[in-house]
């Protein structure tokens, strides 16, 4: 039936609320059937449609709750009946009681058009179709509540040029796209500030730059980005130091139009992702060639999960797939109680295996041979990767040793010269030679506030990460399990390297066919994705901000710089962030990451990022500035490296407390 609009409405309004006059509206049409338990007024319009914020009539007003007086000129309005355990209210007609009080953070005339909007599609049987942001959820019955599409991260409120040159948040993100103008203005909002970056995504368009000069401020060595001020034609000022620059005559030559002109039409200036390829005073030596070195477990164990087949097929079909070029190199090493050495010398006819079995002092059986060229000896290749399944069959039922540590030692060493990735494969914990450990797992200890297995049992790995990071060789990890096998032990060998760690828990190619379609998917797209060598990042930011943590698997070489011998495209970092002086010298702040690496076609390169956001002194504008997915991300990583350096306990105190900062802001300064 069609709605009629009141006379002379008097709305409640909570403290510190403002009074809305009355809204007349279109008179819209109600269902016939409500929901259970509500009832429904004669001439009462939904809450659908009217704009957030807006006041609505009294009749869809609810009374106020426990511990909410009335305003003094505010006659009572009918109420929402009465919820589980809420007693009626002294006086009321039946059937009439307290009205729910509305949720953290919603005033009363926001709750109830929610409420209405929900009754109302429900009772059309079209709650699924209510938005996302107005339906309500039972956290304790729904679990999942989160739609299959992508979140939109906000966008920094820019001018539309630099808008348009930003960073894509896909590479280079920040928690907040408005940063708060001093410290304690972002102590006030209680929300964290730190940048997230994936410096080495797959781009499908990169302004790719060969010059014998790259511009970058004298002081803070910036390279020149979209977000700098030009003076004149011949002088610049840095974005993150603001100190004014020379500008070499040859910037004003467009490579694209190869022409003479203003310095705005260059690509530095168009886009705030470029690679520049580096002239020669950016090596230290000649550019390190790609060197394959593959880790495989035989133990009695590995043989029974039937991995070996898996990972022998997926390597034979897709090594053509290899990134490199014709210096590539790459070589073979397995275990069990002892080390096993593969010849693949161009003039051999087979493979020759060697085996060492004093493993508690590793040594290099052969000087050469142990890597080979992968073109020229690629029929040797073939053929061990069909062999490799069958070569230890005869120790199928007597050797379930693991000397995991022996082999990484002997990595080590065969790559010490030229650098590479090593590549191991491990389904049981290590129980042979350094680095052995044993079972700590301790089923009373589950609910433990500080479980003892989440700290490495010994620092075997992480000195050997180390050692391998100063070699420039990394380290990435697949974890075939199906009993316990220390990941936190293990995982420090990747830790410091720029290593991976993949996971992989009751891997059996017959009882478990699911983890064995997700090892070679990821076991393909891990051959196939590309490779940076022997890399360095730093990380610049603005006059007043200071970058103070990292969260990452990196080695920190000095105060900024992160050493990584190895860099792929899923490599992700955070960084915390904090504000040491306040933000008034410009109205937006920068970050720039610089990335120096060698290609897998061995040029050096440079790729560049710089994130752009505006500066502000409104609080409200910070709330509302918040980027939802890289919060998340950066306090993920804050939180599991508390875990493993406290406690499980203070990692989820300091995660919960964080969010419940932020919900009390969100409800101080946006409602």
């Amino acid at each position: 039936m069609a709605a009629q609009q009141p006379s002379s409405p008097a709305l409640y309004q909570p403290a510190g609320q403002p009074q809305f006059p009355p809204v007349s509206r279109p008179p819209m049409l109600s269902s016939n059937a409500m929901a259970p338990g509500m009832p429904r007024a004669a001439s009462a319009p939904t809450a659908l449609g009217y704009p957030p914020g807006q006041g609505l009539p009294p009749h869809l007003n609810p009374a106020p709750g426990p511990g909410l007086p009335p305003s003094a000129n505010t006659p009572p309005g009918p109420n929402l009946p009465p919820g589980p355990g809420v007693p009626p209210r002294p006086g009321a007609p039946p059937g009439v009681g307290y009205a729910a009080p509305p949720a953290p953070g919603l005033n009363h005339n926001t709750q109830n058009s929610i409420y209405g909007v929900n009754n109302q599609f429900s009772s059309m049987g079209l709650q699924n179709q209510v938005p996302l942001e107005l339906r309500t959820f039972n956290l304790l019955q729904e679990r999942n509540i989160l739609t299959d599409s992508p979140v939109v991260p906000p966008v920094p409120n820019l001018p539309d040029h630099l808008k348009r040159n930003n960073c894509s948040p896909d590479i280079f993100r920040c928690t907040l796209s408005a940063l708060p103008q001093s410290n304690s203005l972002l102590q006030k909002s209680r929300l964290p500030l730190g940048i997230l970056i994936h410096p080495f995504k797959d781009l499908s368009h990169l302004p790719v730059i060969q010059s014998s000069v790259i511009v970058r401020c004298r002081a803070c060595r910036t390279y020149i980005n979209p977000f700098v001020s030009f003076i004149d034609q011949r002088r610049w000022r840095c974005n993150l130091c603001f100190r004014a620059n020379e500008l070499p005559d040859e910037f004003n030559f467009d490579p694209v139009t190869k022409s003479y002109g203003s310095p705005e039409r260059r690509p530095e200036i168009k886009s705030a992702t470029i690679e520049f390829i580096a002239p020669s005073e950016y090596m230290l030596r000649p550019p390190q060639p790609c060197v394959y070195l593959f880790l495989l477990d035989v133990s009695y164990t590995a043989l029974q999960t039937g991995y070996l087949q898996s990972f022998c097929e997926v390597l034979a079909a897709e090594i053509d797939k290899l990134p490199g070029d014709s210096r590539t190199l790459i070589g073979f090493i397995t275990y069990n109680s002892s080390v096993h050495f593969y010849n693949l010398s161009e003039e051999l006819s087979t493979p020759q295996m060697h085996v060492v079995s004093d493993v508690d002092d590793v040594f290099l059986p052969l000087p050469d041979g142990l890597v080979a060229n992968l073109q020229g000896s690629r029929a040797l290749i073939n053929q061990l990767l069909e062999q490799l399944p069958t070569f230890h069959q005869d120790e199928y039922y007597k050797d379930d040793g693991s000397a995991l540590g022996a082999a990484l030692q002997a990595a080590v060493k065969l790559l010490s010269a030229s650098g590479g990735r090593v590549t191991v494969v491990q389904t049981s914990i290590p129980n042979t030679g350094p680095g052995k450990l044993q079972n700590r797992e301790d089923p009373n200890q589950r609910a433990s506030s500080k479980p003892a297995n989440l700290q490495p049992a010994t620092d075997f790995y992480k000195m050997l990460s180390l050692e391998a990071a100063g070699q420039q060789i990394a380290i990435d990890m697949f974890l075939l399990n199906t009993q316990y096998i220390d990941h936190a032990s293990l995982g420090g060998a990747a830790r410091h390297c720029g290593g991976c760690l993949y996971s992989y828990p009751g891997f059996h190619n017959m009882h478990n066919p699911a983890e064995v379609e997700r090892f070679e998917a990821d076991l393909k797209r891990y051959l196939n994705r590309k490779i940076g060598l022997e890399a360095v990042m730093r990380v610049r930011c603005t006059k007043g901000l200071a970058i103070h943590t990292f969260h990452g698997n990196f080695f920190v070489r000095s105060t900024d710089l992160l050493s990584l011998p190895n860099i792929n495209p899923d490599a992700g970092f955070g960084m915390q962030v904090s504000i040491e002086d306040n933000l008034t010298d410009s109205p937006y702040a920068a970050f720039q990451a610089a990335l120096l690496y060698t290609s897998s076609k061995g040029e050096r390169r440079i790729r560049v990022h710089t994130l752009c956001v505006p500066v502000t002194t409104s609080l409200t504008d910070i709330i509302n500035s918040v980027d939802q997915q890289a919060m998340i991300g950066l306090l993920a990583k804050m939180a599991v490296d508390r875990s493993i350096n406290t406690a499980v306990s203070d990692a989820r105190g300091g995660s919960s407390q964080c969010l419940c900062g932020c919900l009390r802001s969100l409800r101080c300064y946006t409602w």
